[in-house]
């Protein structure tokens, strides 16, 4: 039933749109109103003249258009706005075509639909013309200009503005007050000025209570400085991505950062603005700090802008996170570990570490700046005191802003080291005063610079230490596939391999490379490095993998983007196994948990770490581990592997030294073994960072050269070529070592400086004491070797008391051989292959009563000794089995003592120790009765000596 007042064009029209319903229901009513008009009836209540609904029908259609321009205008700039942007408009219309149908049935001029390529700013930039033609109001136009100049210029470019339109809109009671202060505060959100944000909302509070954009950027502000109020705010609308990804990382500010994905934008041109990223201001930032690393550890900061009240500390700061590269933990580790953005944030209780601004310091931004390769060169270091992060696009931008002036500083670096793998100098352009302490530089002989690859047997000794770590793992193989690296010079070359899940590599060349490591026989081995991993193009698996890294000391991060960098020359094809290069710069576990052919040994792998063994603070073995599933490595495994392969490292250690002393020497050394070898090794490490000149005391014959050489070596004197050590046995005034004499030296080894003159003394005294010791700076280094300490020396006059001064700070101890008896069948096995191969004889079997015997004497000279009695049984007993009479024999014919047992009642306590830790088991359980046995007595004797000396046999001495 149809009512007078129903328009019959509800039933003409069924189910027409509401606008088209409108615009017949003003045409009829116009047509109407005319022939009323026509008629000259006039109605006693209703006395409508033609030019009134003329007049009615122009204000109607006017509001229509300019409602529809506000509209389209939301919708571009709202498009043209980047994801970061904190600028809301309100709600972006669904059907932007229709509404531009709409408008061009008001028949506007210049209203028409965006022209091909024309960017969104450009079409509001036309609609804004419109706009003016079609009535809008002044405050409102400029409104809508700074918007669109917002979008091309930068929030800092008109926050100004906005603050200023919100004075003049509460001056003449504007409708649009609350809009301009709402602007003046994203601004400031968006360049990270969170306080000033605060502030002004805390001024115009009553603003606040009624509106809710304000209200809701007033929950924001204060949860960024972590007053958060006591109930949240819901947000519908759209978020800026930088608070999505707060939001996405941070489970305690969830509830107060609701709201929806923003869209992305209209085209890659409207998100790149013009913002030039010059100082931390741009990013409400108190530091900002621009690193360059070098491939050798170094760094450089190319740019630093801190806040005035934290420059006093910054020099010291700065030279505090000289190591943190390398720091299990450290953000920098992080970076160049996983190639991704690191981002740290305050939590209750628990400051950000690492950071300059200390206990104020709110969150943390480390972004990478990548090379060709997609490496880290560098990074930039931002804080806040505020935990509202830019978004990840904006960080990315700013570091594609500063990759030309990173990677040139960085080929410039190369360029000053040769190869870009030079001496190990610090790089670092320090802050004024931070220079202090410069580590010191390692020369290099001209004739150093290609290494030298190590015997095949040598490999084989180092693949037999890696089969045994992988062994320690206890994990399970069938899945995956290992390889072993040594570095010779500074490229990973594979010694060892195992297992078989990934099958052959599909590079024929490349797999012979890394599965065929050198064995006895003799074979020459392989040298793959990084730069033939590099050149082949990767082999993608099944779908297209994603690239992600991770670090041990911080699990599995969240998942980022990388940028590629700009302005670098034509893209290279990405490396392979860029997974050690990243474990030699980041000092420790790396890996990867997806498909990433870039990264891993193996092309197929889907997950895999690479361990890089650090001494010294040098990476020394590589160990990658890669399997065919993915997420297959445990955080909780690596940490059980890292502490096991921890206690296989002196082991590696002295194996590297012992190939290159056999390379220089011709022959093998003994170093000791388990705990006693980890001891020395640190030792010779403490040593080798002290700049002073060492002393080295002992007794002849106990093998204080070796040590010596160990020490050079330890130092970095030479893991790339021939020997840089120097031996004299006089320094005479004439001929002291200077820089002139012999600059490839870089250790000066004087034995027996006991009986060194008066003039070698005070010339030695000068030479230590030159120019402030710009000898040892420049990495010349001088070790003597002394029966007495220097102080003994100086106290009888026979060394000045200059010299005895010079080299006090650092004297090493080396003890008789009779004080390390656990040390004497290793020793020996050393000095029998020695002598063997020396005399090209096959080697004598020692029984186990031959070697107790040998254990016994008291070898007054020592190693040296030891030697001659090795050397003795080579020649008379070679391919034999040598039992206790045998040796007996042959030290008689020496003229030497063999002791059928230690006298027990004038027993040492040393001498229970030393029987024990030479007799145990393999497992590590007490023998006693072959420590009775060694010592020469009987089993009840050494049971009662044990109680006497208090000493428990299952406790390691």
């Amino acid at each position: 039933m149809v009512l007078p007042h129903d328009d019959v064009l509800l039933l003409l029209l069924p189910g027409a749109a509401v606008d088209v319903q409108r615009r017949a229901l003003g045409l009829t009513t116009f047509a109407r109103l005319l022939a009323a008009d026509a008629q000259g009836v006039r109605s006693a209540s209703v006395a409508l003249t033609l030019d009134h609904a003329a007049r009615e029908l122009e204000r109607d259609g006017a509001e229509r258009c300019r409602a529809l321009l506000r509209a389209l205008l939301v919708a571009h700039l709202g498009a043209a706005a980047r994801p970061a942007s904190f600028l809301w408009l309100g709600e972006l219309p669904d059907d932007v075509p229709a509404l531009w149908r709409s408008l061009g049935d008001l028949a506007v001029p210049g209203a028409h639909p965006p022209l091909p390529d024309e960017r969104a700013t450009q079409v509001a930039e036309r609609l804004l013309v419109v706009a003016e033609r079609a009535g809008f109001d002044a405050d409102e136009l400029e409104l809508w200009a700074l918007r669109r100049r917002w979008l091309d210029a930068g929030a800092r470019a008109v926050e100004a503005d906005f603050e200023q339109g919100f004075v003049r809109a509460v001056e003449r009671r504007g409708a649009l007050a609350a809009v301009w202060l709402a602007h003046a505060i994203e601004c400031a959100l968006e360049i990270g000025a969170v306080r000033r944000a605060r502030a002004r909302l805390e001024r115009h509070a009553a603003w606040v209570a009624r509106d809710v954009r304000l209200a809701q950027l007033e929950q924001w502000t204060r949860v960024a400085l972590d007053d958060p109020p006591p109930q949240a705010r819901i947000w519908t609308s759209t978020l800026p991505s930088a608070l999505i990804e707060w939001r996405d990382s941070d489970s305690s500010a969830r509830p107060y950062l609701s709201g929806k994905e923003p869209r992305a934008a209209a085209s890659h041109a409207d998100q790149e603005q013009a913002v030039t990223y010059v100082d931390r201001h741009a990013f409400g930032a108190s530091v900002l700090l621009v690193v360059c690393a070098h491939d050798d550890g170094g760094r450089e900061a190319l740019h630093d802008d801190v806040a005035a009240g934290l420059r006093a500390r910054y020099a010291a700061w700065y030279a505090s996170r000289e190591s943190a590269p390398r720091d299990p933990g450290a953000p920098e580790r992080d970076v160049i570990a996983t190639a991704k953005r690191v981002v740290a944030r305050r939590a209750a209780g628990d400051d950000v570490r690492a950071a300059l601004t200390g206990a104020t310091c709110a969150a943390l931004a480390v972004e990478p700046v990548l090379d060709r390769r997609g490496e880290v060169a560098g990074w930039l270091w931002l804080e806040f005191e505020h935990r509202l992060v830019p978004s990840r696009a904006d960080l990315e931008r700013a570091a594609r802003a500063w990759s030309s002036r990173v990677l040139d500083a960085r080929d410039d670096g190369v360029r000053r080291s040769g190869t870009g793998s030079g001496p190990e100098t610090s790089r670092a352009a320090r802050p004024v005063g931070a220079g202090a302490d410069e580590r010191s530089a390692r020369s290099t002989s001209s004739n150093s610079s290609a290494a030298v690859p190590a015997a095949a047997a040598e490999r084989a000794v180092l693949g037999e230490l890696f089969a045994r770590l992988v062994g320690d793992f206890e994990m399970k193989t069938a899945q995956r596939q290992w390889w072993g690296f040594v570095l010779e010079g500074e490229r990973p070359v594979c010694v060892a391999s195992g297992g078989s899940a990934l099958g052959a590599h599909p590079d024929a060349e490349l797999g012979a490379q890394l599965g065929s490591h050198a064995g006895a026989d003799g074979a020459a081995a392989l040298r793959p490095t990084l730069d033939a991993l590099g050149s082949r193009e990767p082999r993608a698996p099944n779908g297209r993998p994603t690239a992600s890294g991770w670090p041990l000391a911080n699990g599995w991060p969240p998942a980022n983007g990388r940028q590629t960098p700009r302005g670098r020359g034509p893209a290279r094809e990405p490396e392979r196994a860029r997974i050690l290069d990243r474990a030699l710069r980041a000092h420790g576990w790396v890996g990867f948990h997806e498909p990433a052919p870039e990264l891993s040994v193996h092309p197929d792998a889907a997950s895999g770490v690479a361990l890089a063994f650090e001494l010294g603070g040098k990476v020394r073995l590589l160990l990658a581990i890669e399997s065919s599933r993915r997420r297959d490595f445990r955080p909780e495994d690596l940490e059980r592997w890292r502490a096991r392969a921890a206690r296989r490292a002196a082991e590696f250690a002295a194996a590297e030294f012992r190939a290159w002393h056999r390379r220089t020497y011709q022959h093998d050394v003994w170093l000791g073994s388990g705990v006693h070898l980890a001891r020395r090794l640190d030792e010779v490490l403490a040593a080798c960072g002290s700049r002073a000149p060492i002393a080295l005391v002992g007794p002849p014959g106990a093998g204080k050269s070796v040590l010596a050489r160990w020490l050079h070596f330890e130092r970095g004197g030479d893991r790339r070529g021939p020997t840089v050590l120097a031996e004299t046995a006089w320094v005479g005034a004439d001929n002291v070592p200077t820089s002139r004499g012999a600059r490839s030296a870089t250790t000066w080894l004087v034995p027996r400086a006991d009986g060194l003159s008066a003039d070698a003394q005070s010339g030695l005294v000068r030479w230590l004491a030159d120019v402030g010791g710009q000898h040892v700076m420049s990495g010349e280094r001088v070790i003597v070797t002394l029966a007495s300490s220097p102080a003994e020396l100086a106290e009888r006059g026979v060394w000045s008391r200059e010299l005895a001064a010079a080299f006090a700070p650092l004297e090493l101890r080396v003890a008789a051989l009779s004080a390390h008896r656990h040390e004497i069948p290793g020793l020996l096995a050393c000095l029998l292959r020695r002598g063997a191969e020396r005399e090209a004889r096959p080697l004598p079997e020692l029984t186990d009563d031959a070697i107790a015997c040998l254990w016994r004497r008291e070898w007054r000279r020592n190693v040296r000794e030891l030697e001659a009695v090795a050397y003795r049984l080579v020649v008379s007993a070679a391919g034999r089995t040598v039992d206790a009479q045998t040796v007996v024999q042959e030290l008689e014919r020496m003229g030497l003592d063999a002791p059928e047992k230690l006298p027990s009642r004038r027993a040492e306590r040393a001498w229970l120790v030393q029987a024990l830790e030479t007799t145990r088991h393999t497992s590590g359980s007490a023998n006693k009765t072959r420590a009775a046995a060694y010592l020469g007595w009987d089993p009840d004797t050494l049971v009662t000596k044990l109680r006497s000396f208090g000493i428990d046999p299952d406790l390691p001495n």
